[in-house]
C-alpha cells in the first residue's frame, strides 16, 4: 500500500511538472505582437514578441489564457504538447455593445445618428451624488456650466437655440419623461446615452428640440442574491478668493483713499477715515472680527448606498437603497438626501414579460441663518470687520459699531444675530419624489414586440420660512415674516410603442409605430404673514400673524403625439433610417407640427476592397437630417390674463372689495412652433487593432420662428409682474410671445480613445474630448440689427451675427497714467466736452473717433456665455492592483460677471488683489482711491462688469487599490475597493481678475471611499 501511494505521489509530481512551452499568436491577417499570455492561477506570464512568438513555463493539467484588445479572449489546456499555436478571432464586443436610443436599442455598429454613451463604470470612477454634472467635458457637444452660479447647472447640447423658449435637453429615466436626475444615485446607472444629432432626437419630436439625455439604471440578474456597498465621506472646502484686507492692509488702503479725497495726509489724520469714534477705537485697539470663519466652515459629506440584486429565470429584481448628508459650508445648514429604488422584471411566459421601476427620494434641507449674509449686511461687503460681535458679556451685540444698539445709525448689522437663538431665522425645505413606471412586453411571435408603459412622477414639497423681528434684514420694519408653501407636481406619460423586425438574405428592416400622451399638474398654496404672535411657532400658525396672507395657483398643460420609425440594412454595411413624428402641444394654439428625419450611415469596412488594405478595423460613415421643434413657453402663454387682489387697497365706503389689474404676458392666439433643422455627418472609426478609435461629426443647425417674449411699448401701459403675480405693486411693460427671428448653431466634435499601453501588469489609456460651437442670432423681428429686451441697457442684448447671450459695453483699456495727461485731457466724458478725463480715471476706448465716451457710440461686443469651445482629457492608469486617473478639462472663449467688479474706492475693495491706481504707485487695473467717490461715479465703470472667464482646470484625481480576487473571497467578499479622489484641486484662469478665484464657483473636494461585494 505503501508503495502504491510512493508511485502515486511521484506520478503526480511528474505530471505537475512545468516544461517550456512555445509557439505562435496569430488572427486571420496575420502575427500578432503584444498579445499577453498568462499561466491562470499563477503569477506567470508573457507577451508575443513583433513576429507573435511567446515562451512561457507551464505544467500539464494548467491553461494558457490569450488576450488582447479587440480580440476574444482564447484559452487553451496544456496537455503533453510543447507548442501551442493559437489563432485569435476578432471581438466584436464594442460594435455589438447594445446603445439605447429613442424608444428602443440598437447595435452600436448599426447606429446612423450621432448617440453618445457612457456607461457605469466611467459615471462611478467619481464619486458623485449628481451623476450627470460630473460628465462635463467627457462628452463631445455637451457643455456643462454653472452659468455663473453653481445652484443653477446649465446643461447645453449643441449650443443654444432658443432665444425665450426652454433650451434645456429632455431627459428620459429608464424610458419614461418627467422625472429629475438630480434624485438618481450613479450607483443606480447603468448607461447614459445623449442623442445629440436631429435624426436621433426627430423621433421625440418637439421634447427632443435641444437634445436627449437617456439614464438607464441597472436591473436584477440572474443568480443567487449579491449585496454589494458603495460609500464615500469626504470634505468639501470653502471657495477659493484672494484675502481679504485687514489691519494695517485696510487702513493703509483707507489713507490712499482719504489721500485722493484731500482729507488726509499723515496718520494724524487718521481719525477723519472712520465713521464713528467707536470704529476708530477699535483700530486703534486693533480689534477684528473674521465673520466669514465665524459664519461658514469647510463642509462634510457622506454617501452610502446599499444594494442586493438577483433572480431566476422568471424573475429578476434589484433593491437599493441610499442616503447622503452634507453640513453646508455656512454653520447651521445641512443637506440630507433619502433614496429607495426598486427594479422588477417577470417573465409570464415565453411571450410575456411585465415589470415595475419605483423610486422614492425625500431631501430635507436647512438654510443656514448666516448665508448671504457676508456679502449684503456688512458695511462695505469686507466679511473681515472692526470691532467685536460680542459685548462684555459674551451676548451678541446688533450694531458692533454703534454705541446705541436699539437704534443703530453708524457701523454695520451683525450678522451673528440671526443665529442667536433655534427661532431667530429658520428656512426648511422638505420634498419627496415619488417615480413608478410599470410595463407590460408581448412577442407573441419572432420579430413582433409590443411595449406599453406608464410612468408617473409625483413630487411634494413644503417650504416654511421664518424670521424674527430681531434679525439683520427686519430689525428697522421691527416685525416678524413668515411664510409656508405647499406645491405638489404630478406628471404622467404614458407610451405604447409597436416595432416589428425581420432579417433574410443580406436584408434587414426593422418599423416601430408609437403614441406618446404626457399631462403635467402643477398646485401650489403661498400662505405668508407678518407679527407672528410666539417666535418659536414659526411657520405652524400662520393664523397666529396681526396679518396674514393666501395665494394659490393651479398650472396644467398636456401633449399627445404619434411617431413612426423604419431601419433598413443591405449586406449589414448600408444603413437607413427614418421617421417622423406628429406633435401637439396644449401651450400653443397652433397646437400641431410634424418632425421628420432621415439618416444614412455607410460600414465601410466591411468593405473587401478596405478589409485588404489592412488598416481599419472599424470605418463608418455617416449622415443625417431632421427636424424638432420647441414648445417650451411658459404654459397659458398664449393667453391674456387678470389677478385678483383683496388688500384693503380699493373699497366702498368701509367695506374693502376686490379688485384686478391685468398680468404683464399679453396673449398671442396665432403662437406656433419653434422649428429647427439639422445636417449631421459623422465618422466613427478604430485602427491598429483597436488601439485608437474615435468619431468626428459636423453639425449645421437653423431655428427658426423664435419663440420671443418681447416687450411692447410702453404707452400700451403696464401689468402684474408674471413672476411675482402676488405682488400688486411690482408692475412691468407689458410683453408677448411671438414667432419672430432666427438662430444658427454650427459645429465640429472629436472623440478620441486610445489605449497606449496594455501588458499584463500595466494599462494606460486615454480618452480625449472636444467641442467647438459657433453660435448666431441671424435675425430679429422688423429687420432689427440689435434688440435690447431688459431694462439693463448698459449690458445685455441680442445682436444679428451674435450668440443669444451676449454681453455689451465699453472696451477697457487700462487706467490714464500720470505720463497720459495731456492724452487724458483730450478725451470727455459728457458730450459737450467740458468733462476731460484725468489721470487715476478708467481709460475707454474710443470707437468711433470723436474723442467723446458714450454708449450710444463706444458700445460695442464684448463676449458670450457661450465659449467658443471646451475640451476634456482622461488617462487611466492600472498597475498591478492599483488605478490611478487624472481628469483635465478646459472651456476657452467664454464670458461672465467679473469677481473683482465690487470695487470700492473709498475702501479700496475687499481683497488685497484690487490694485488701485494712485500717483505713487500707477497701476492699470482699478481707478483711483477717493474716501468720497462711489464706483459707480467713475465714468465707465461698467467696463468692470463682465470679463473673459476661460479656463483650464484639473477636474479629477483618483487613486485605487483593488483587493486580489483570491484575497478577497478569503475574507468573504466577491470584491473590494478603497480609493481616494479629490476634485477641482487646481485651476488656472486666463484673467489676471480672476486670479485665485474658482472660475465654476466650484469647491475643492477630498474624498474617501470603499465598494464591496459579497
Amino acid at each position: 500500500m505503501s508503495g502504491f501511494l510512493f508511485l502515486l505521489f511521484l506520478s503526480s509530481g511528474l505530471l505537475a511538472q512545468s516544461r517550456t512551452v512555445t509557439g505562435t499568436v496569430s488572427d486571420a491577417h496575420g502575427t500578432l505582437a503584444g498579445v499577453a499570455v498568462q499561466v491562470l492561477g499563477t503569477g506567470t506570464g508573457t507577451t508575443s514578441d513583433a513576429q507573435g512568438n511567446y515562451r512561457i513555463q507551464a505544467a500539464a493539467g494548467q491553461t494558457i489564457q490569450f488576450s488582447f484588445l479587440g480580440y476574444e479572449t482564447k484559452l487553451e489546456p496544456v496537455g503533453t504538447q510543447t507548442v501551442i499555436d493559437v489563432v485569435m478571432a476578432e471581438s466584436a464586443t464594442d460594435l455589438d455593445e447594445v446603445v439605447v436610443i429613442g424608444y428602443g436599442t440598437v447595435r452600436k455598429r448599426d447606429l446612423t445618428g450621432s448617440v453618445a454613451s457612457v456607461k457605469s463604470d466611467v459615471i462611478a470612477a467619481s464619486p458623485s451624488i449628481n451623476a450627470i454634472n460630473s460628465l462635463g467635458g467627457r462628452i463631445s457637444g455637451v457643455d456643462i456650466s454653472d452659468n455663473l452660479d453653481p445652484d443653477k447647472v446649465e446643461i447645453r447640447i449643441r449650443g443654444t437655440r432658443s432665444i425665450s423658449g426652454k433650451n434645456d435637453p429632455l431627459f428620459i429615466i429608464d424610458g419614461v419623461q418627467g422625472g429629475s436626475y438630480n434624485d438618481i444615485n450613479p450607483n443606480d446607472i447603468e448607461s447614459v446615452e445623449v442623442l445629440k444629432d436631429a435624426s436621433s432626437t426627430a423621433i421625440y419630436g418637439s421634447q427632443g428640440a435641444n437634445g436627449v439625455i437617456i439614464i438607464t439604471t441597472k436591473k436584477g440578474r440572474i443568480g443567487k442574491p449579491v449585496i454589494s456597498y458603495n460609500g464615500f465621506a469626504g470634505v468639501e472646502y470653502l471657495s477659493q478668493h484672494p484675502d481679504y484686507r485687514q489691519g494695517e492692509n485696510y487702513v493703509n488702503a483707507l489713507r490712499d483713499a482719504g489721500k485722493g479725497a484731500g482729507i488726509w495726509s499723515s496718520p494724524e489724520d487718521d481719525r477723519s477715515l472712520f465713521d464713528s469714534d467707536t470704529e476708530y477705537n477699535a483700530y486703534q485697539n486693533d480689534i477684528w472680527t473674521n465673520y466669514e470663519k465665524l459664519t461658514m466652515q469647510n463642509s462634510l459629506f457622506q454617501s452610502h448606498n446599499l444594494t442586493v440584486s438577483g433572480g431566476n429565470e422568471r424573475t429578476t429584481a434589484r433593491f437599493s437603497a441610499g442616503y447622503y448628508g452634507n453640513k453646508n459650508q455656512y454653520r447651521k445648514g445641512k443637506t440630507e438626501r433619502y433614496t429607495l429604488r426598486m427594479n422588477i422584471d417577470h417573465k409570464v411566459s415565453d411571450w410575456v414579460t411585465t415589470g415595475v421601476i419605483a423610486q422614492v427620494t425625500h431631501n430635507v434641507e436647512h438654510i443656514s441663518p448666516y448665508q448671504g449674509l457676508t456679502s449684503s449686511t456688512l458695511r462695505i461687503a469686507n466679511p473681515i470687520e472692526l470691532g467685536s460681535p460680542w459685548d462684555a458679556d459674551g451676548n451678541v451685540l446688533l450694531a458692533p459699531l454703534d454705541s446705541d444698539q436699539e437704534n443703530p445709525s453708524v457701523g454695520y448689522l451683525n450678522p451673528l444675530i440671526n443665529g442667536v437663538n433655534s427661532s431667530s431665522k429658520v428656512n426648511e425645505k422638505q420634498g419627496t419624489n415619488v417615480m413608478t413606471n410599470g410595463f407590460v412586453n408581448l412577442a407573441p411571435v419572432e420579430g413582433l414586440n409590443f411595449r406599453s408603459s406608464f410612468g408617473a412622477n409625483m413630487e411634494f414639497k413644503r417650504t416654511g420660512s421664518f424670521t424674527s423681528a430681531n434679525t439683520t434684514s427686519n430689525y428697522i420694519l421691527q416685525r416678524s415674516s413668515s411664510s409656508l408653501t405647499n406645491e405638489n407636481k404630478r406628471f404622467l406619460n404614458w407610451d405604447n410603442v409597436i416595432s416589428y423586425n425581420k432579417a433574410f438574405e443580406d436584408h434587414a428592416f426593422g418599423v416601430t409605430a408609437l403614441t406618446s400622451w404626457i399631462k403635467s399638474i402643477d398646485e401650489k398654496l403661498v400662505g405668508t404673514g407678518n407679527n407672528q404672535i410666539v417666535d418659536e411657532q414659526l411657520w405652524w400658525s400662520l393664523q397666529g400673524n396681526a396679518s396674514v396672507n393666501a395665494t394659490s395657483n393651479y398650472i396644467q398643460y398636456q401633449s399627445f403625439s404619434y411617431a413612426a420609425r423604419f431601419n433598413y440594412s443591405f449586406k449589414d454595411r448600408y444603413l437607413l433610417t427614418g421617421s417622423i413624428r406628429w406633435d401637439g402641444a396644449s401651450r400653443l394654439d397652433r397646437q400641431w407640427a410634424a418632425f421628420p428625419s432621415v439618416a444614412l450611415a455607410w460600414r465601410i469596412s466591411d468593405e473587401p476592397f478596405v478589409q485588404r488594405w489592412d488598416v481599419f478595423d472599424n470605418l463608418k460613415l455617416r449622415a443625417s437630417y431632421g427636424r424638432t421643434g420647441n414648445s417650451g413657453i411658459e404654459p397659458y402663454g398664449t393667453q391674456s390674463g387678470v389677478t385678483a387682489f383683496n388688500n384693503n387697497r380699493l373699497a366702498f365706503q368701509d367695506t374693502p372689495v376686490l379688485w384686478y389689474l391685468f398680468t404683464q404676458a399679453v396673449g398671442n392666439k396665432q403662437l406656433g412652433w419653434e422649428k429647427t433643422s439639422q445636417v449631421d455627418v459623422g465618422l466613427d472609426f478604430t485602427i491598429l487593432k483597436g488601439r485608437l478609435s474615435g468619431t468626428i461629426d459636423y453639425y449645421d443647425s437653423k431655428t427658426k420662428d423664435l419663440l420671443i417674449y418681447r416687450t411692447l411699448p410702453s404707452m400700451m401701459g403696464q401689468g402684474v409682474d408674471i413672476e411675482d403675480l402676488s405682488n400688486p405693486t411690482k408692475l412691468g411693460v407689458f410683453s408677448i410671445y411671438q414667432n419672430i427671428g432666427r438662430t444658427s448653431n454650427k459645429g465640429i466634435e472629436i472623440e478620441l480613445h486610445g489605449l497606449n499601453i496594455q501588458s499584463r501588469e500595466f494599462h494606460w489609456s486615454t480618452t480625449l474630448t472636444f467641442s467647438a460651437n459657433k453660435e448666431r442670432i441671424t435675425a430679429l423681428q422688423d429687420g432689427l440689427k440689435e434688440y435690447i429686451p431688459s431694462t439693463d441697457q448698459d449690458s445685455k442684448s441680442l445682436m444679428v451675427g451674435r450668440p443669444i447671450k451676449s454681453y455689451r459695453g465699453y472696451i477697457l483699456d487700462g487706467i490714464w497714467q500720470s505720463s497720459e495727461a495731456a492724452e487724458a485731457a483730450q478725451y470727455f466724458r459728457d458730450s459737450e466736452k467740458t468733462l476731460p478725463f484725468e489721470p487715476g480715471m478708467i481709460k475707454l476706448r474710443d470707437l468711433n473717433g470723436d474723442h467723446v465716451i458714450d454708449n450710444s457710440e463706444d458700445y460695442t461686443y464684448l463676449g458670450s456665455q457661450t465659449p467658443k469651445w471646451f475640451a476634456g482629457l482622461n488617462n487611466t492608469f492600472r498597475y498591478k492592483d492599483f488605478d490611478f486617473s487624472i481628469y483635465a478639462y478646459i472651456r476657452w472663449g467664454h464670458w461672465g460677471d467679473n469677481k473683482l467688479n465690487n470695487y470700492d474706492p473709498r475702501t479700496g475693495g475687499r481683497y488685497v488683489t484690487y490694485n488701485y491706481w494712485t500717483p505713487e504707485r500707477e497701476t492699470n487695473d482699478f481707478p483711483a482711491a477717493d474716501k468720497l467717490t462711489q464706483f459707480t461715479n467713475y465714468h465707465g465703470y461698467t467696463a468692470y462688469q463682465y470679463i473673459d472667464r476661460s479656463f483650464f482646470r484639473i477636474k479629477n484625481m483618483t487613486l485605487g487599490y483593488t483587493l486580489p480576487e483570491k484575497a478577497a473571497r478569503a475574507i468573504g467578499l466577491n470584491n473590494l475597493r478603497v480609493y481616494a479622489t479629490g476634485s477641482n484641486l487646481w485651476f488656472k484662469n486666463k484673467h489676471r481678475f480672476m486670479k485665485k478665484f474658482d472660475p465654476e464657483g466650484l469647491r475643492r473636494q477630498v474624498v474617501f471611499g470603499l465598494n464591496f461585494e459579497f
